[in-house]
C-alpha cells in the first residue's frame, strides 16, 4: 500500500507542475505581450533609477535596453519553458504509465526527475537573472514566487528520488 501511495504522490505532484507551467508557457506563446513587458521592465530596470537612484548607479550598466534583445530574451524564455513543459508531461505520462504496470517506476521516475529539475531551473534561473537586474528593489513579490516555484520544484525531485 505504502509504494502505491508514494508513486500517487509523486505522479500527483508531477502533474501540478506539468500543469503550472503549462498554463505559462501556453499564455506566453498565445499573449507573448503580457509577460514580455514585465521582463522588459525588470532588464530594462524600470523605476530603479527614481526609486533607489544611488543603488541604480551601481548597477546601471546591466541595463538592456535594446527591443530586439528583450525579444529575443523573452523568445529563449519560452523555449525553455516548452522544453519543460514536454519533459515533465513525458514524466507525468511515464509515472501514470507506471501505475498501470506498462513502464518501470525507476524510468518513470528519472523521467520525472528531470522534468521536475527543468521546472526548478526554469523558476531558479528568474531567480538568479532577477537578482542580476536587482529585480528586488521593485519586484519583490515576483521574486518570491520565484523562489518558491524553485522550492516547490526541488521538493517533487526529493519526493521522486525517495526509494520503493
Amino acid at each position: 500500500m505504502l509504494d502505491l501511495a508514494l508513486t500517487l504522490a509523486q505522479t500527483g505532484l508531477l502533474a501540478s507542475l506539468t500543469a503550472w507551467i503549462f498554463t505559462g508557457a501556453r499564455d506566453n506563446w498565445l499573449f507573448p505581450s503580457m509577460n514580455q513587458g514585465a521582463i522588459a521592465a525588470v532588464v530594462r530596470m524600470d523605476g530603479l533609477e527614481e526609486e533607489y537612484p544611488e543603488d541604480y548607479a551601481c548597477i546601471a550598466h546591466r541595463r538592456i535596453t535594446d527591443e530586439g534583445r528583450i525579444r529575443l530574451l523573452y523568445r529563449v524564455i519560452v523555449l525553455w519553458e516548452t522544453l519543460a513543459t514536454i519533459l515533465l508531461a513525458l514524466g507525468t505520462l511515464a509515472m501514470l504509465f507506471a501505475l498501470a504496470g506498462i513502464v518501470g517506476t525507476e524510468t518513470a521516475r528519472g523521467l520525472g526527475i528531470l522534468g521536475a529539475l527543468a521546472f526548478t531551473l526554469t523558476w531558479a534561473g528568474f531567480t538568479v537573472g532577477g537578482n542580476h537586474f536587482g529585480y528586488w528593489y521593485l519586484h519583490a513579490s515576483t521574486q518570491a514566487t520565484h523562489f518558491l516555484l524553485a522550492l516547490w520544484g526541488t521538493g517533487t525531485m526529493i519526493l521522486l528520488a525517495l526509494p520503493q
